[in-house]
């Protein structure tokens, strides 16, 4: 299969579907209002110094401008790091301490890094997308890494596992 592909499809077909419900404000988003986002995120992005290659060390609890910054990032080319704001200060900084060349995205400054971006610089909307803007898409590095997690290291200090997101979507599918 090839990644590219799948998403476009995905966009196109369902262009005017609901892609999510947005419960914090009783919301439904079609995918094309989904890809506006995704457009305006990246934008604000690469405007607020973010760029390709930077890792994205994330604070943010489940919403949909958590899902728009992952979709985003993909477009840039980052590699995302979730990490849990219920997660305790010295957690945190163990993980953000093994990224020399990090931005730090979330809703509030709780963290003493210069390179902290809030997540409200990155919502000005002002995109209005048609599906041939899908073709965004074929540029996508699908092989990168983009993505690592931690474990809870329960067993000593937390580790890192790297996912691309071609990895993510054959996973997906297996599923």
């Amino acid at each position: 299969f090839h990644n590219t592909k799948i998403l476009k499809e995905i966009f196109e077909e369902c262009w005017q579907e609901v892609f999510l419900y947005d419960s914090f404000n009783d919301e439904k988003i079609t995918y094309s209002q989904f890809f506006d986002k995704i457009l305006d995120f990246k934008d604000n992005m690469l405007a607020n110094g973010i760029k390709k290659n930077d890792f994205l060390c994330v604070i943010l609890e489940n919403s949909v401008d958590l899902v728009t910054l992952f979709f985003s990032s993909l477009l840039i080319g980052n590699t995302i790091i979730p990490i849990d704001p219920r997660k305790g200060k010295t957690e945190r900084e163990e993980i953000l301490n093994q990224f020399s060349k990090k931005k730090i995205i979330s809703s509030k400054n709780n963290s003493v890094h210069d390179s902290f971006i809030e997540i409200d610089k990155l919502k000005d909307q002002f995109h209005k997308s048609s599906i041939k803007d899908l073709e965004i898409f074929y540029h996508v590095d699908f092989e990168k890494n983009f993505l690592i997690t931690f474990t809870s290291g329960t067993s000593g200090t937390q580790k890192g596992v790297i996912h691309s997101f071609r990895n993510l979507i054959q996973s997906a599918l297996s599923f």
